[in-house]
């Protein structure tokens, strides 16, 4: 009867460890590896507040809501800007820099 209690318990916070995890939270690879950078990306939500990495360097000004993700990522003393939605294990972003724009897509590890 214990054993099954504390079972019971274990499921119970796995579960809801799962329902609060956010859509966007966790690995992220990039599906094409000639995109270029970022390959990787670690991202955490807390609410509306997305942090993680891109590639190792940290991210700034993340957002999220619902299943759309914001935030910004400096290389090589050049801010990008990301916008994207996650859909399920995939993640589709729009990266901007100045004037120049394009898509990268990432599988959810």
């Amino acid at each position: 009867m214990k054993n099954r209690l504390v079972l019971a318990l274990v499921l119970f916070v796995f579960s809801a460890a799962l329902l609060l995890a956010g859509p966007a939270d966790g690995a992220w690879t990039a599906i094409n590896t000639a995109q270029g950078a970022p390959q990787a990306l670690s991202l955490q939500s807390n609410g509306r507040t997305l942090t993680g990495t891109a590639d190792g360097t940290p991210i700034t000004d993340g957002r999220v809501e619902n299943n759309t993700v914001w935030f910004n990522v400096v290389r090589g003393g050049v801010n990008y800007y990301y916008k994207g939605t996650v859909n399920g294990s995939l993640m589709q972003l729009s990266e901007a820099n100045g004037s120049a724009t394009r898509t990268i897509k990432f599988n959810h590890n």
